[in-house]
């Protein structure tokens, strides 16, 4: 009897010690079978993006500047982004932007929308409805490409890495610069437009001028790894207008940055409720590194006295104004004679320059310019009381 007892327990026992195996088993195969996917499913379903910071514009075939506006965009490596912008600078209507979004496994990422109603007419970026991004690599992007639309307006968007300092790899742009431009057509305005920029060695940008008609304006940007300045920025006020496009930084025996970039008037109201500028056109730009040398003249000059030749055009001039003068070695201007209204100043530090003249109207109106260190010349502005614009010129003799 005791026997058969144990004999039962034994059996009991066994059954249970292979229930409980079997159970194992079938849980480490469970097991197995899990981790197996979860060792696939990263490379099927997560894509490692390379990250960075990118900076670009928003351009537009229209002549209105509310295609136009800056961007900024920065990616993370599970391909999430953050994203601000601008479309427009006018105080009518919303015109910056916020937005998140991931780029898919093929780098890239869309919004779309419905249209407005019929009949209805949006002046303004009100929404951008449909908008698109594209990365031109997943695992290095240094560009990324676009549209952007609200089914009034349409926009191009273009957009690159910017330049990332490091110890031992700063930037080889970093320096001082000046630079000039004017209109490539009439009736654009007369004048001159003259500007300073600064790249600090990590390859941030802040420069600042005054257009050909007398408007100033600033802007901050960082060089991208293209060598190149992404440029958006509207004149002081309202609606004066605005610049758009990129330079180029190139070291080159006569420049050090050039490109063309598209000029936008001043608004005014038009049709639909809208503003229309008073002109579209592009500006050629063409700037020089500025190395201050100190005890040397701003300009290199040919001879000691009446050295350098001053020249006043258009803005209403009845005719041509020219002025010989002697920059002497302090960098101060002798006019000989001095006649009413004659002022200059040379700053040999920076390399602008600005003044006062008398106009054949009888009016004294100020002027204002910068000189190419490499072009070793001087260009710049001024505007008269009716709102007339012309150009101040200053050469070595």
């Amino acid at each position: 009897m005791g026997h058969c007892l144990c004999a039962v327990k034994l059996e009991s026992l066994k059954d249970m010690t292979n229930g409980i195996l079997g159970k194992w088993a079938v849980r480490c195969s469970v097991t197995a079978l899990l981790l197996t996917l979860a060792h696939s499913l990263p490379a099927i379903a997560q894509t490692t993006f390379g990250t960075g910071t990118f900076q670009g514009i928003i351009d537009s075939d229209s002549d209105n500047d509310e295609g136009f506006g800056f961007i900024r965009l920065t990616l993370n490596k599970t391909g999430t982004f953050t994203m601000a912008f601008n479309v427009g600078v006018n105080a009518v209507g919303h015109h910056y932007y916020v937005k998140v979004g991931k780029f898919d496994s093929s780098g890239h990422w869309s919004i779309s929308g419905t249209a407005p109603d019929p009949g209805s007419y949006n002046t303004r970026y009100e929404l951008p409805i449909n908008m698109s991004l594209q990365l031109d690599s997943i695992d290095n992007p240094t560009r990324i490409t676009g549209e952007l639309d609200d089914y009034t307006h349409s926009s191009h968007i273009e957009i690159e890495r910017i330049f990332v300092a490091s110890r031992g790899n700063l930037s080889p742009h970093a320096g001082s610069y000046t630079f000039l431009f004017a209109g490539t057509h009439q009736p654009d305005p007369d004048g001159t437009g003259w500007g300073r920029a600064i790249v600090s060695p990590y390859g941030y940008i802040y420069a600042y001028g005054v257009t050909p008609d007398g408007r100033p304006f600033a802007q901050g940007a960082n060089v991208t790894v293209y060598d190149r300045w992404p440029v958006f920025t509207k004149m002081a006020g309202v609606v004066n207008g605005i610049f758009s496009g990129w330079l180029n930084f190139d070291d080159r025996s006569d420049s050090d940055f050039t490109s063309q970039l598209t000029w936008i008037g001043p608004e005014e109201p038009g049709p639909n409720h809208a503003f229309v500028p008073q002109f579209v056109t592009t500006i050629n730009v063409v700037g020089s590194r500025w190395v201050y040398t100190p005890h040397m003249t701003a300009l290199q000059l040919n001879s000691v006295t009446n050295n350098i030749h001053l020249t006043f055009t258009d803005g209403g001039l009845e005719n041509q104004i020219d002025r010989n003068l002697t920059l002497n070695q302090f960098n101060r201007v002798i006019f000989a004679p001095h006649q009413l209204g004659d002022s200059m100043y040379v700053l040999p530090t920076i390399g602008l320059f600005g003044g006062t003249f008398k106009h054949t109207d009888g009016r004294i109106y100020l002027f204002r310019g910068a000189i190419l260190q490499k072009q070793n010349y001087g260009g710049g502005q001024f505007v008269t009381i009716d709102h007339n614009s012309g150009s101040v010129n200053f050469n070595p003799n």
